[in-house]
């Protein structure tokens, strides 16, 4: 079964999103994962991690506060991932990207529910996507707070 999913995080630069792919990668090698990796690049296209020169153009890009990256790509046996830089649409946000998880039962080995969530801890851990204060304006009631 394949089911798509969409969550809606704020934009982060260069820096917090290859921390998140280190920690998808080390995640990944405990369990005797291998990931693929793929990234899309601002001026230079898409490049995949497991080329070891691409290794240095993401060093120097962490070596920077740079937001280059502009769609990231991993795949973790048959759970997808997806980033979208201002979103997968048109028109782009400023202030949020898109993403996108996917679990494709049918194409390969189902990963195990403990693993899923451990990188749904990453996501959540990483990008923040579901804190009380990301909520725009004040609340009025504490009943108001309460459903947050």
């Amino acid at each position: 079964m394949s089911v798509d999913q969409l969550i809606k995080i704020s934009q982060a630069n260069d820096k917090v999103t290859i921390n998140f792919i280190n920690k998808i990668i080390e995640l990944s090698k405990t369990h005797n994962l291998v990931p693929t990796v793929n990234l899309n690049i601002l001026g230079v296209g898409k490049i995949d991690l497991d080329d070891s020169e691409n290794g240095e153009i993401l060093d120097r890009i962490n070596s920077n506060n740079s937001n280059l990256i502009y769609q990231l790509n991993i795949t973790v046996s048959n759970f997808y991932i997806g980033i979208y830089r201002g979103g997968s649409r048109e028109p782009k946000s400023p202030y949020s990207n898109d993403l996108t998880l996917k679990n494709d039962s049918y194409n390969s080995p189902s990963l195990s529910d403990d693993i899923k969530i451990s990188i749904l801890q990453i996501i959540n851990d990483t990008f923040l996507p579901f804190s009380n204060g990301r909520s725009v304006g004040r609340f009025e009631s504490q009943a108001q707070q309460d459903l947050v």
